[in-house]
């Protein structure tokens, strides 16, 4: 999939990101720009100013893809970067110079129907990417983390210990031994769980892969440990992941 994105004439500059990823493996930034088409998973191979230079990237412009790291690199940590947004560099070819334009209507977009996965371990692999600063506390309900994780583009929300919200691209780990841990009424609706102390109520919207990249997931998912975007029910409450090819 990455050679082919790689062969557009508009990526000739970027021939370096053979070794970024289109999903980001590693924690980030929720600022970070929603377009990025292209990750850098720093596992501390290399520092902030060599990265920049590989991909030819300014520091101005890899702070404002990446809002975390300032331009001297303060901020630069163990996390996933942005090092290629498609639609930047699409957009000069593609912008039109009318002065005037027909106003367009657009059909609203149905609301997400979310799917309850039941109880996840918080354990040495951890289910999200992502902490939510907002919804929290008093604030924190199923309702209110779903529309959050999903309006940041996430598909994946997790409520845990009634107070935290987390979101995820994909979800690693298992189920909870004991479905009841998940028993923390949620701070906002003490008529809803949102997770326990230990372990996480997982929620998935509705734009889930299809049947199909599940089972083609889970015959896959002994053979690599990269997790993408997807989820899928194995046996004995196990997860298989849909993998990225390589």
């Amino acid at each position: 999939m990455k050679s082919t994105l790689l062969s557009y004439a508009a990526l000739a500059s970027l021939v370096h990101l053979a070794t970024a990823d289109v999903e980001p493996f590693l924690s980030y930034d929720i600022n970070t720009i929603k377009d990025c088409s292209f990750w850098y998973d720093n596992y501390g191979t290399k520092p902030c100013a060599s990265v920049r230079a590989t991909w030819n990237i300014s520091p101005e412009t890899f702070s404002r893809w990446n809002p975390s790291v300032s331009l001297d690199c303060t901020g630069w940590g163990r996390h996933s970067y942005c090092v290629g947004v498609v639609a930047e560099l699409t957009r000069s070819s593609s912008r039109t110079t009318s002065s005037s334009s027909t106003p367009t209507t657009t059909a609203s977009t149905p609301p997400p129907v979310w799917t309850d996965h039941g109880c996840y371990a918080d354990a040495s692999v951890h289910p999200f990417q992502t902490q939510l600063a907002a919804p929290a506390g008093a604030d924190m309900t199923r309702a209110a983390c779903e529309s959050r994780c999903w309006r940041d583009g996430y598909q994946f929300a997790g409520a845990k210990a009634g107070t935290e919200c987390w979101c995820g691209h994909y979800v690693e780990g298992s189920r909870s031994p004991s479905p009841s841990d998940c028993g923390a009424p949620c701070a906002g609706n003490a008529s809803e769980t949102c997770g326990g102390a230990r372990v996480f109520n997982v929620l998935e919207g509705n734009d889930a892969q299809p049947p199909s990249a599940c089972t083609a997931a889970a015959t896959r998912a002994s053979t690599s440990t990269a997790p993408a975007r997807g989820i899928c029910s194995g046996q004995d409450g196990a997860v298989a992941f849909k993998v990225k090819s390589r």
